[in-house]
Order: structure tokens, then C-alpha cells, then sequence
């Protein structure tokens, strides 16, 4: 049986948030074997034309982080 795990890297906290990253890795749970992995970086000026939003906390945060 294979799961698929998505993660999503964002500048806010809001259902509008600017999206920085997508990850995705389809798996077998029981095995840990990893089959397909994808990662894509999205155009964070292409979001702003169409009103994505970005939270100065979430900023504050993500320049707290282990890089």
C-alpha cells in the first residue's frame, strides 16, 4: 500500500498565504520505502499579483529557523 505525504512551505498562516514551496514523496508506510519525490519553488512575485498574502510574523519566524 503506498501513502502520499505533501508539504507545504508558506509566508503566512492565512487560507491566501504566498506558497514558497511543495513538496510531495509517495511511500510505502509500512516498508519506508520512498518511490517518486517532487519539490518545486513557486514565483512569489506572480503570487503577489493575484493578492497572496504575506504576515510579517511569519517572516519574524521563518528567520528564527535553522536554515
Amino acid at each position: 500500500m503506498n501513502a502520499l505525504m505533501i508539504d507545504l512551505e508558506t509566508m503566512s498562516t492565512s487560507p491566501r498565504a504566498t506558497i514558497l514551496t511543495l513538496g510531495a514523496v509517495k511511500f510505502d508506510p509500512f516498508t519506508d520505502e520512498f518511490f517518486d519525490e517532487m519539490y518545486i519553488r513557486i514565483d512569489i512575485e506572480e503570487q503577489e499579483k493575484v493578492g497572496r498574502e504575506i504576515d510579517p510574523n511569519t517572516l519574524e519566524w521563518w528567520g528564527k529557523q535553522d536554515p
